[in-house]
């Protein structure tokens, strides 16, 4: 349940402010986006990972 609540700050702040910052610099939107999705990829697959290995 921790890992939940802490993983579901984690995205919002993150999709919420890295978005306002990497906007503020002047990219394009199609970059912009781009910039964006990799630390919200690496934080599923990290959380899936520490899942996965908690149920063993």
């Amino acid at each position: 349940m921790l890992l939940c609540t802490c993983y579901g700050v984690a995205t919002k702040s993150t999709g919420t402010f890295l978005l306002q910052i990497v906007a503020s610099l002047a990219y394009s939107v199609i970059k912009t986006n781009l910039y964006i999705v990799a630390p919200n990829l690496v934080g599923c697959v990290f959380t899936l990972y520490y899942l996965q290995q908690l149920s063993f």
